[in-house]
């Protein structure tokens, strides 16, 4: 619980920080979940190889990760997006969430991997 109180907390930091940016698309939520991704891979990829704790791993993980990422938020900005008939935005959203996240946590991993 505390790991995702501490990843909500930093999730809203995110936003407020970057709620300046635009407000027709979404960049705190997807600077959210991309640095997440890349904290998850650092993260998964060191518990993996130095330490195999379950709490540690629940703590970083699913709370702290989890806490910070933010899937039914990407989801509702997604269907706003689509309800306005935003479909660019939509696509480039839902293209650059799903391509550079993965891309994200293998960065992290590699980088877990010279740790």
């Amino acid at each position: 619980m505390a790991g995702s109180a501490i990843g909500g907390a930093l999730r809203f930091a995110v936003g407020k920080l970057l709620s300046h940016c635009s407000a027709q698309f979404p960049f705190g939520t997807l600077a959210a979940n991309l640095s997440g991704c890349v904290l998850l891979g650092i993260f998964s990829g060191i518990i993996m190889k130095h330490s195999p704790n379950d709490g540690l791993r629940l703590f970083l993980v699913t709370g702290l990760c989890g806490g910070f990422t933010t899937f039914s938020t990407f989801m509702n900005e997604g269907f706003a997006m689509l309800q306005e008939a935003r479909f660019s935005a939509f696509i480039l959203y839902a293209s650059v969430s799903l391509v550079a996240g993965l891309a994200c946590v293998a960065a992290g991993y590699a980088i877990s991997c010279r740790v």
